[in-house]
């Protein structure tokens, strides 16, 4: 594609457009709109001429410092507009996920810790239980909370050699060149989304390893064993793991398979807490797990059904 002059003009009306909307939220189905009215051609300043993903992209790359992806309601995303003066939803100096959860962590927590060069910092209030955003540069109100360290640059490499090294996607491992093993996260994700399989697989590792690092991070602040699993969970309650497209996970077929029974909420929490473990295992402790022969065979036969 050749170079598309970036219209700062329109890019300042949208904005404008934003801070002017009645509410502090806005649907992604009404945003959508607002871009086309003003840029009718916003799809090829990200090189998506036709498909999903078009809207997404241009929210991350030109409109990061005044929308936040907040949740999903229905088919469609509902977004948080940031306010210009206290860079946080209008009336609000730091939200708690505009109380979302007890905990302040929602999906867009992911979003500011996966990105070492957001236009927001975490914050940890361990005595409330709470983890909150503030704008870069923000003057926190009261008592100075520690700030918890996004993923640096130097992570995600480690975590894209670690994912090339260990095999996880033999397609990655095959077909990744020199170039693409070095290259810039967005070439990266383009070579992977090439084969879904392999796409998966990089979003359920990288997941997991995000996973461990915020749990170490919350360790190295001091936190004690019980409150660093209650952070853990909540973070990791919210942003599911990445579901395989390539699967039909209908619960027809589910029944089929294997009919479970109804769990009690002990061993809901024990289940969680055991998913929360594996998580945080490296790939190479993960493979000497035993596991009964018919629930790996049942798993390889419906891939490849």
């Amino acid at each position: 594609m050749g170079e598309v002059e970036v219209p700062a003009k329109a890019i300042a009306e949208i904005v404008e457009r934003l801070n002017s909307n009645e509410t502090t939220e806005i649907y992604g189905a009404k945003l959508g709109e607002l871009v086309k009215d003003i840029l009718p051609n916003f799809r090829a300043l990200v090189d998506i001429p036709k498909g999903p993903g078009a809207l997404s992209k241009f929210i991350e790359t030109y409109l990061s410092q005044s929308l936040i992806k907040k949740d999903k309601r229905g088919a469609d995303w509902v977004y948080e507009i940031i306010s210009p003066k206290t860079g946080d939803a209008p009336n609000a100096h730091i939200a708690s996920s505009s109380v979302l959860s007890s905990t302040g962590i929602d999906s867009s927590t992911w979003t500011f810790f996966e990105n070492a060069s957001s236009s927001h910092k975490l914050v940890l209030d361990s005595d409330a239980k709470q983890i909150h955003r503030v704008l870069n540069g923000a003057p926190q109100h009261s008592r100075e909370l520690p700030t918890i360290a996004p993923v640096s640059e130097a992570e995600l490499t480690q975590i894209r050699a670690t994912f090339l090294a260990e095999d996880i996607s033999k397609y990655a491992s095959r077909n990744a060149t020199e170039e693409v093993r070095h290259a810039p996260f967005s070439k990266w994700i383009a070579f992977l989304k090439r084969d879904a399989d392999a796409y998966w697989h990089w979003l359920i590792f990288r997941r997991e390893q995000t996973l461990g690092i915020f749990a170490a991070r919350l360790r190295d602040l001091g936190l004690d064993p019980a409150t660093t699993e209650y952070f853990v969970d909540a973070f990791s309650q919210a942003k599911r793991p990445a579901k395989n497209k390539t699967e039909s996970f209908s619960s027809s077929r589910a029944t089929n398979t294997v009919s479970l029974p109804r769990e009690n909420a002990a061993d809901k929490k024990l289940r969680q807490s055991l998913l929360r473990i594996i998580s945080q295992m490296p790939v190479a402790d993960l493979r000497n797990i035993p596991l009964p022969f018919g629930v790996v065979y049942d798993a390889f036969k419906d891939k490849n059904k």
